[in-house]
């Protein structure tokens, strides 16, 4: 393989001289609520880099459908079925792209499918629908892995995996989601829970605020 072929791939060897630095609480220590920028003409020396989590809703031009989905998966099925590393799912006859975006139904309506996708080819076919926001640096590097996840009306609650790069962005496609921010066990006497409920088109960055974001479904439809 080319070193360029390279990398599309996780780690293949542990760095020795990588330790993970202490964390740090005072991204949180302040926060009550998540502060509406929609709109804000200045995000990089105000918020992007201040590590606080903070929420935009005019950043997704159309709302993203399941519909949509099928409609991407048919016409780029080959280059999304490389590029998923990862595609979990609650129901067992429901549990690939090719049946979830086919005619075929779920049974419950508490089905819940997460795919993670870590192809560039892949990943560029789903920035068709949820393209880079417009308030991240041009100079701020993106991770290449995308996670979407689908979830019926009735799903549970779930949490988002931890990512290499603190600061992370969740886009909403169609639906509504509850999303709850905690911080993480060192910072519990210093930092609040923090939740705001996401509609479609939004985008909320979690920045680094240490700890766990669990997602609760408040929608009568699937939630994209």
């Amino acid at each position: 393989m080319a070193y360029t072929d390279w990398h599309e791939e996780e780690c293949l060897l542990k760095n020795p001289f990588y330790y993970e630095l202490p964390l740090d609480c005072w991204p949180c220590e302040d926060i009550r609520t998540l502060v509406d920028l929609t709109g804000f003409p200045n995000y990089s020396s105000n918020y992007v880099f201040n590590e606080q989590p903070f929420i935009v809703r005019d950043s997704l031009q159309r709302i993203v459908s399941f519909k949509d989905l099928k409609t991407l998966y048919k016409d780029y099925n080959l280059a999304l079925d490389q590029g998923t590393a990862r595609f979990l799912c609650s129901e067992k006859d429901f549990c690939s792209p090719r049946d979830v975006f086919s005619e075929k139904s779920a049974s419950r309506n508490s089905f819940q499918v997460m795919w993670k996708i870590n192809r560039v080819a892949a990943a560029r076919v789903v920035r068709k629908i949820f393209p880079r926001p417009y308030f991240i640096p041009n100079n701020s590097e993106v991770a290449l892995e995308r996670y979407l996840y689908l979830s019926g009306a009735e799903a549970p609650q779930f949490f988002l995996p931890l990512t290499d790069f603190a600061n992370v962005w969740v886009a909403q496609g169609q639906g509504y989601r509850l999303i709850v921010l905690d911080p993480s066990v060192p910072c519990l006497s210093n930092c609040s829970t923090v939740s705001v409920l996401l509609r479609p088109r939004d985008y909320i960055i979690t920045g680094s605020f240490g700890g766990l974001v669990h997602v609760q479904l408040t929608s009568v439809k699937t939630s994209v």
